[in-house]
């Protein structure tokens, strides 16, 4: 799965390929651009349609790291290059996804974790990018710079943080936005808030906490009101805070715009 940091020596360099002639456009981003290792850090992906031409276009509906046809490339500080290993694995499915100029896709994807442990191992600048195969060719997204604080010096907000959030039951709650029955995952993150509530990971603790709450309450009909409660009141703080990324501010407050006519 590492191709090597001469993999690819004879491969012309990003910026000398063409894009793709029928006007998709595959952009990725995060934030924060600088965090620990073992931060919840989620990716951001639009893909769009831009320009004249065809009104819309159909591409295969695996954009995700678990399809074969889509690969999230990470170039390390050493200038060794990684493909991310996915912990879920899917097979190739027949149904199509329409992208038009009114209604591009956008998800976000956590990266902070993949099979085998931590993404990001060592400190240091990190580029990113997608290539995705469309069935018409492979569309490559922007690359992305970004940091992995090193962590040499004492600091112990740095190492509270991690305690918490190293916890099996808060890392699977923040990679799949889902808690076991006994909800550990739910009540780990939030003792991490209470614990250090200046760290820079709360925005996405808290919009973590909002989701997996909604998901408990759909299949909790007894105690619906009171996670869509907790599910709100999460999804609130987390669009207070700067870092919490446009996709998922967006899905925030469609979340609290539903609960709120509902409840």
């Amino acid at each position: 799965m590492d191709t090597g940091t001469y993999g690819n020596l004879n491969i012309p360099p990003y910026a000398a390929k063409s894009s793709m002639p029928f006007g998709l456009e595959l952009n990725i981003n995060c934030w924060p651009r600088e965090f620990w290792k073992f931060e919840p850090i989620q990716l951001d992906i639009e893909l769009r349609l831009i320009g004249g031409g065809k009104p819309s276009f159909d591409i295969p509906d695996e954009l995700d790291p678990g399809y074969g046809r889509f690969r999230l490339m990470i170039e390390d500080s050493l200038r060794e290059r990684h493909l991310y290993r996915s912990p879920q694995h899917y097979c190739g499915v027949n149904k199509m996804r329409k992208i038009t100029q009114i209604e591009p896709y956008r998800r976000d994807i956590p990266v902070f974790g993949q099979s085998g442990g931590y993404t990001f191992r060592r400190a240091g600048l990190h580029t990113l990018w997608i290539e995705f195969d469309t069935g018409h060719g492979v569309l490559r997204s922007n690359k992305l710079d970004v940091f992995i604080k090193p962590e040499n010096s004492v600091d112990v907000s740095r190492e509270n943080l991690r305690n918490y959030l190293s916890k099996p039951n808060a890392a699977r709650t923040l990679f799949f936005r889902e808690d076991l029955p006994d909800h550990r995952g739910i009540k780990t993150l939030a003792d991490c808030i209470n614990a250090v509530p200046d760290t820079s990971t709360a925005a996405e603790i808290h919009y973590t906490i909002g989701r997996t709450s909604l998901a408990l309450s759909a299949r909790n009909t007894a105690g619906r009101k009171k996670h869509n409660q907790k599910a709100l009141h999460h999804l609130r703080i987390a669009l207070d805070y700067e870092h919490l990324g446009t996709h998922r501010k967006n899905k925030a407050q469609a979340i609290i715009d539903k609960l709120s006519r509902t409840s």
